[in-house]
């Protein structure tokens, strides 16, 4: 499928952003006309509503990023995943960097077989099948990892985006 390049708007980073501490790890881009639907390109919900907001099981990465023989894909990736919790990824995620710290607004996941985001997949979603609606739902936004990706398994880190949905739904006003 042919790339769309289509020019921004204008874009959002979040004011409260930290490199260091790798908080508020989101952003939005407004783009000047609409993305033609494809294989490639599908709406996905948001987490805006308490039904949406349940938890599932199982979870997919997905991103053009750093395969096993590349630096980027030339082909859309993606990989199953499952949740950790943020006290045991920190515990883990610690034993590699000693000054990682998980916050409230994030999410942790892993896979099996050393399958993970990787460098390059940063902004890519972390989505499910919403059993009760049948359509997917982005719970998170690659944020960060150990750069051990397809070498150690250690979970990856993502943005929460249902601690971020007044942000998301007040900057799609503007």
């Amino acid at each position: 499928m042919a790339p769309q390049d289509i020019p921004v708007e204008r874009t959002f980073s979040h004011e409260d952003y930290s490199g260091r501490f790798k908080m508020n790890d989101i952003g939005l881009i407004r783009l000047a006309r609409r993305a033609a639907l494809n294989d490639n390109v599908l709406p996905i919900c948001l987490p805006v509503s308490p039904a949406l907001r349940t938890k599932q099981t199982i979870f997919f990465v997905v991103g053009w990023g750093q395969t096993q023989s590349a630096l980027f894909s030339n082909k859309l990736q993606y990989t199953k995943l499952n949740l950790v919790q943020n006290d045991e990824c920190q515990k883990q995620l610690r034993q590699k960097d000693k000054f990682v710290r998980i916050f409230d607004t994030q999410l942790c996941a892993i896979g099996a077989d050393l399958s993970d985001n990787c460098s390059g997949d940063s902004g890519g979603p972390l989505k499910s099948i919403s059993i009760q609606h049948s359509r997917y739902v982005q719970y998170g936004v690659v944020s960060f990892g150990l750069r051990t990706c397809g070498k150690q398994s250690a979970p990856g880190v993502y943005t929460k985006v249902e601690s971020y949905i007044d942000w998301i739904l007040s900057r799609m006003e503007e």
